[in-house]
């Protein structure tokens, strides 16, 4: 459900969401079942039933601020080699979005390309393809980027998660367009219980929309570093989708 009010929206989080031990309990489930019925035994209809209580999930919710939409790519006039290497520059392994996170795994990237070893783990997809010889990969363990200003809950910004594509054309031999892809960005939202978490709840996962502001933020910070002038502002939530956050059920 979506209950709209000025410019901002509240949302219900996926009514049931599983966890990643359901990825796994499942299948334990079919296959339990069937050998209970094979065997005419009750014995298993325990495990049934805490292998079942894994993806068990309480729906939350959360409210998304109406953003103006910011440029998701960018024309620099420099060659596709020395994008690439102001991109590797500009965010290096390591590099936190957010500057204090921890533990201190938490919010590290680093910027893989076609010739990295962890390529053919982590952005096969990306690289699989021709036109992407050039791109970077930001990867992250942790992708954590930081406080949404889009997507809240009770007034404050959630914490924000997604790595992302920086794919390279070249438009002539002196300009490189970078445009930046947002890969599987989400929310936490909503309580998972899990019989095997110690506290028996996790944090539920929410796929969301990208805003448009990491994006754009990846560019502003790529163009800092070329010495590019002219760039548009940044883009963000206006106040009045801020006073409007207080809607729905929190």
């Amino acid at each position: 459900m979506v209950t709209l009010v000025g410019t901002t929206a509240s949302r219900h989080c996926s009514r049931w969401k599983y966890s990643n031990w359901s990825l796994v309990g499942i299948p334990l489930i079919q296959r339990s079942y069937r050998i209970m019925l094979r065997f005419e035994s009750k014995a298993l209809l325990p495990i049934l039933v805490m292998v079942g209580l894994g993806g068990c999930a309480l729906p939350g919710s959360y409210t998304v601020r109406e953003c103006p939409p910011n440029p998701t790519a960018y024309v620099f006039h420099t060659s596709v080699g020395e994008t690439k290497e102001a991109i590797r520059r500009t965010f290096p392994k390591g590099f936190k979005f957010v500057a204090d996170r921890t533990p201190m795994m938490t919010g590290d990237f680093m910027p893989i390309d076609a010739s990295h070893e962890m390529a053919r783990s982590f952005g096969r997809a990306i690289f699989a393809k021709p036109e992407n010889k050039d791109d970077i990969y930001l990867f992250s363990f942790v992708p954590l980027v930081g406080k949404s200003q889009v997507y809240q809950s009770g007034g404050e910004g959630l914490d924000y998660y997604a790595t992302f594509h920086l794919h390279l054309t070249a438009v002539d031999a002196g300009r490189t367009k970078v445009e930046v892809f947002t890969i599987s960005p989400h929310i936490p939202c909503g309580r998972v219980f899990n019989f095997h978490a110690g506290s028996g709840y996790v944090n539920g996962i929410e796929y969301v929309k990208p805003t448009t502001i990491e994006e754009y933020q990846i560019l502003l910070k790529l163009g800092a570093a070329l010495r590019k002038e002219g760039m548009p502002p940044l883009q963000v939530p206006t106040a009045t989708a801020a006073s409007s956050l207080r809607i729905g059920p929190s």
